[in-house]
């Protein structure tokens, strides 16, 4: 026989051979996805190495087993973008939508997640994943669990969408965190008088520094005796005489002696006495 023909020959046996290794994946790749049993899904599963059959398996098998074990094939070969976004957001066993979220770099894909999911693992993996400022100031507002709302509150900058958040949130933790973020002081102030929960007013009068702001919450006897006395204590004025003389109650004793011991000028200390016993 001819040399050339004999190259020919051993072409179009490859090429055969090839095309049957080709179909005893699609077949074995069948049986992992419609296996109702895991031993069958595994065993089939084994049989198969092609990237997107994997990937296939992985997103469709019936039993979880088998989904698990073209998972642990496919993480060694894993490259594809597109396949992680599907996995991502498409996947129903959270292990293998956190695995996706790991490997996927798209922006606009992590942002729908860390929105959506709610598995709190592939949550976490997604809005950290977030470097997209104006990503992260969506999730931060739009985002259905509070925690990732106050971990990308958290991470942004942006002063309108703090304070939006700060005040409009309805997560306690949330506002907390956007809250302490903000430095506002006319946002800060109305929260300090505001906001339904303590904590979140005593944290915006720590971040105050407008010392007109503090003197009036000091003052301002619908407020609490604690946030009145933290006001107080950052309040680097509040020495005149007819702001001591409202001192009548215990709290507001308290915060009179810390405005007043607060004085460099010990010739003005005779305001104690306004301060009552």
């Amino acid at each position: 026989m001819p040399k050339s023909t004999t190259t020919l020959v051993f072409i179009l046996l490859v090429a055969l051979c090839a095309s049957c290794s080709n179909d005893k994946e699609l077949q074995q790749t069948e049986i992992a996805i419609n296996a109702t049993t895991p031993t069958i899904g595994i065993t089939a599963v084994a049989g198969v190495n092609t990237e997107s059959l994997l990937g296939k398996i992985t997103l469709e098998a019936t039993t979880q087993e088998a989904a698990a074990a073209a998972l642990k094939k496919l993480k060694k070969l894993i490259t594809q973008q597109e396949w992680l976004g599907d996995a991502a957001t498409k996947a129903t066993q959270a292990n293998i939508r956190l695995f996706a979220v790991e490997k996927l770099d798209d922006q606009v894909t992590l942002t729908y997640v860390a929105k959506n999911d709610t598995a709190i693992d592939v949550l976490g993996a997604a809005v950290k994943k977030l470097t997209d400022k104006n990503l992260l100031a969506d999730v931060a507002r739009n985002a259905k669990d509070w925690r990732v709302r106050a971990y990308a509150a958290g991470s942004i900058d942006d002063q309108m969408v703090l304070s939006y958040i700060a005040q409009h949130d309805e997560s306690d933790g949330v506002r907390l965190a956007a809250v302490d973020r903000l430095d506002d002081q006319k946002i800060l102030a109305n929260i300090a008088k505001n906001d339904k929960l303590y904590d979140v007013r005593l944290l915006a009068i720590h971040r105050l520094t407008d010392q007109a702001a503090l003197a009036d919450l000091a003052l301002n006897n619908t407020a609490t005796a604690g946030l009145r006395f933290s006001a107080a204590s950052k309040q680097q004025v509040l020495a005149d005489a007819s702001m001591l003389e409202t001192a009548t109650d215990t709290a507001i004793r308290k915060l009179c002696y810390s405005a007043v011991f607060r004085l460099t000028d010990q010739k003005l200390w005779f305001f104690v006495d306004y301060c009552g016993s």
